[in-house]
């Protein structure tokens, strides 16, 4: 895991993983909304396109709703 630490306490700083998976999490939701964009069949899409943007909605949740990969790996 590429943690960094910080000189003045056993706090690390932002962790590399965390902002990876934010950014996925935003560059789902912009192919979400850009196969919303282009799509032919109404139906079929429609399906697809709901199904993909919940999987977006929950990696938005986990990302900035649940427990810090960083804060759980404190070094003592």
């Amino acid at each position: 895991m590429a943690t960094t630490w910080i000189d003045d306490g056993d706090r690390p700083a932002i962790d590399d993983d965390d902002q990876s998976y934010k950014l996925c999490s935003w560059l789902a939701v912009i192919f979400c909304a850009q196969s919303l964009a282009n799509m032919r069949n109404l139906e079929n899409d429609l399906k697809q396109i709901s199904m993909a943007m919940m999987f977006a909605i929950m990696g938005f949740v986990t990302n900035y709703m649940g427990p810090s990969r960083s804060a759980a790996t404190v070094k003592r």
